[in-house]
């Protein structure tokens, strides 16, 4: 029996702020069994602890059971809505994710930077470009529009829906840039024909991986 085991064995589950700690521990270890063990024996739950399952179902894929969760949940925080805002946008279920992004801010929650980032990376895959251009010009407003992360979901946007002088405009404009929004860019060019100004930015770029060499690749393709 692990350590884990033994501290909830001893009783230690029947303190909140221990027992939120433990299933976010659990998850880390991969005893996701432990972790609902812990989350169902608990006496008293919070909003932490509602969110410490959530993001262990999350984590391992199992959006059903994790959207049932979240449906359960008595009340939400931003991380919790951009948990599984997030999730959705990264398995391919981008009107999952705009419907949830809907209701989060009917409900009067403020987006964070990586909910803003993820919502935009489902417009992108939907090609929905005005509602794109509309989340754009709210980051802009309340002056997130230079952030990386947010950056490259522009990016990526924009070049999906035809746009990669667009793009290239947001690019320009992060001023600390790293390899994801280099790629952004650089694939936006390809994908849209570019490629003499693919290969432009893709010899400028700083650090190079495998996704920066399958951008450029991909266009000749």
């Amino acid at each position: 029996m692990s350590v884990l085991g033994l501290d909830v064995i001893s009783g230690f589950e029947h303190y909140l702020s221990v027992s939120n700690s433990l299933i976010t521990l659990s998850l880390r270890m991969g005893e996701i069994d432990l972790a609902r063990r812990v989350f169902d024996q608990m006496e008293t739950r919070d909003v932490v602890s509602w969110t410490a399952i959530l993001d262990v179902y999350v984590e391992t894929g199992d959006l059903r059971e994790a959207r049932r969760i979240f449906d359960q949940m008595p009340e939400r925080n931003e991380i919790s809505w951009s948990v599984m805002i997030a999730r959705y946008s990264q398995s391919g279920y981008g009107n999952e994710a705009l419907k949830l992004f809907s209701k989060m801010v009917w409900e009067g929650f403020k987006p964070n930077v990586s909910c803003f980032a993820c919502t935009l990376s489902a417009l992108a895959s939907l090609k929905a470009l005005s509602a794109g251009i509309n989340i754009h010009g709210h980051t802009i407003k309340i002056g997130i529009n230079k952030d990386v992360f947010i950056g490259s979901s522009l990016i990526d946007l924009y070049c999906k829906c035809g746009n990669p002088d667009d793009g290239r405009l947001v690019f320009d404009l992060i001023s600390e840039k790293n390899v994801v929004c280099w790629n952004s860019i650089v694939g936006g060019y390809s994908v849209n024909g570019r490629l003499e100004e693919a290969e432009e930015l893709f010899e400028l770029i700083p650090e190079k991986n495998d996704v920066s060499w399958g951008t450029i690749i991909a266009g000749y393709l």
